[in-house]
């Protein structure tokens, strides 16, 4: 392999959901993939999740989005999703995404809930919408409430909503298992590369000379190069001489960051039962979202997310779980949090720029800059959501069969492989749940 020169059909940057469901899919259609995962040791230890491992697993379709009264662009877009990703568990998505490989991906919860805080009309204004979405949104007696919000005191409302909970460490898994070869590798940081515009392919190779056996340095040859990595799309970009926005409409990426809670009962200490949903007050946004889980030490963990953790980016992690005791005391004071212990971690939202900052409504996939992307020979997208990762996924692939990129029989790994080893490069580990890396500080406060 020592100079080897090794070509596929796709090169796919970013070893997220989005990324590794967009190789998948194109591997199931034939193509040879090779994914770049640029958090190759998987955040182990740093205390600072990836986007997709941070998530909590929600499949929204569009509920959370509709408690205006109105059914929004984003709410509308996003309707259809819960559906491509049933599809998808039960093994039958039209791409071939299968998530019952390697036993099946954890359904933590079929459903999530919506909950009032006392004193919110019952009658919330959002659930108008329901009608003109495809997520169906039912009010619950208080003998159907799950046993997580049985403890609540009267003058609540509690709401049913399809959308269900995954376990995002065994969704990444699926994937991974899917996606084929998997190299620990960022584009931009350990592999660079150039367009070569007389082949229409894109060149990769160290960027430290190295890679290959014998250290000689190979070089990898894709006729199709997508940039899926979040906020590391645009300096991928850039390493390819594409550029990642250049301000004339083409999108940068914009980050929106959150300050995570965790909370985790300790053996020995009465946990709660587990909580999945959403908690609104009376803002049109959701006061709080829980989602559960129980830890690799048979521990009871809440993931503790929405408003607490968008306005906690300015604290400190003392302050942001002072912070995230005083709401849950508010949204689900039956949850008993003596002895339990209080984590904290910050990750960024990546997705597609827009000129006042709002989030963008759907997927995005946009030519990575005249420099280098001329032809959509190199192209960058955001899910916006996990939710959207497979109509990103799909995005993509229509690009791809657009520019007339041929199949070569790819579903092996073969040809990926291949490419893996001309560049010298190891195969990505799995990153850490949020709760599971020995980077976070526990504090029994």
């Amino acid at each position: 392999m020592s100079g080897a020169e090794v070509m596929v059909d796709v090169v796919v940057a970013g070893g997220g959901v989005a990324g590794l469901w967009t190789a998948a899919a194109l591997r199931h259609a034939g193509y040879s993939v090779l994914v770049l995962e640029g958090r190759g040791g998987g955040g182990g230890g740093s205390g600072v999740p990836g986007q997709s491992i941070g998530a909590q697993g929600i499949i929204h379709g569009g509920m959370k989005y509709a408690l205006t009264g109105e059914a929004s662009a984003a709410a509308r877009a996003i309707a259809g999703m819960p559906a491509a990703w049933e599809a998808a568990l039960a093994g039958r998505s039209a791409d071939g995404v299968d998530l019952r490989d390697g036993g099946g991906v954890r359904v933590l919860s079929p459903c999530t809930y919506l909950w009032t805080t006392p004193g919110v009309l019952s009658k919330l204004a959002g659930f108008a919408a329901s009608r003109v979405l495809r997520t169906a949104v039912s009010g619950l007696d208080r003998g159907a409430w799950p046993a997580g919000l049985a403890g609540a005191s009267k003058g609540i409302s509690v709401y049913r909503v399809e959308e269900p909970v995954l376990a995002v460490d065994g969704v990444m898994a699926a994937l991974h298992r899917q996606a084929g070869v998997v190299a620990a590798g960022r584009l931009g940081g350990e592999v660079v590369g150039e367009v070569d515009a007389a082949r229409g392919e894109v060149v990769l190779r160290r960027a430290d000379g190295g890679g290959g056996v014998g250290g000689a340095g190979g070089v990898v040859r894709a006729k199709q190069v997508l940039l899926l990595a979040g906020a590391g799309n645009v300096d991928a970009a850039r390493a390819l001489g594409a550029g990642g926005g250049n301000g004339q409409g083409l999108p940068a990426a914009q980050t929106r960051p959150l300050h995570m809670v965790m909370v985790r009962w300790p053996k020995g200490v009465s946990a709660p039962a587990e909580v999945f949903g959403h908690c609104v007050g009376p803002s049109n946004l959701p006061k709080l979202t829980i989602t559960s889980a129980t830890d690799s030490g048979g521990r009871r963990v809440m993931y503790l997310g929405g408003e607490v953790a968008e306005q906690g980016v300015k604290r400190d992690a003392a302050e942001q779980i002072s912070a995230a005791k005083a709401v849950m005391a508010q949204c689900v004071p039956w949850v008993d949090v003596r002895g339990a212990e209080w984590g904290t971690c910050r990750w960024e939202r990546a997705e597609a720029a827009t000129k006042d900052g709002s989030r963008p409504d759907v997927p995005v996939l946009v030519e990575a800059g005249a420099g280098g992307g001329a032809g959509g020979l190199v192209v960058m997208g955001w899910p916006t959501k996990l939710a959207f990762a497979p109509r990103l996924a799909a995005m993509c692939g229509e690009h791809v069969r657009g520019r007339g990129v041929v199949p070569s029989g790819g579903a092996g790994a073969g040809g990926a492989e291949a490419a893996r080893a001309a560049l010298g490069l190891d195969v990505a580990r799995a990153a850490p749940l949020p709760w599971e890396d020995g980077g976070v500080e526990w504090r029994a406060v």
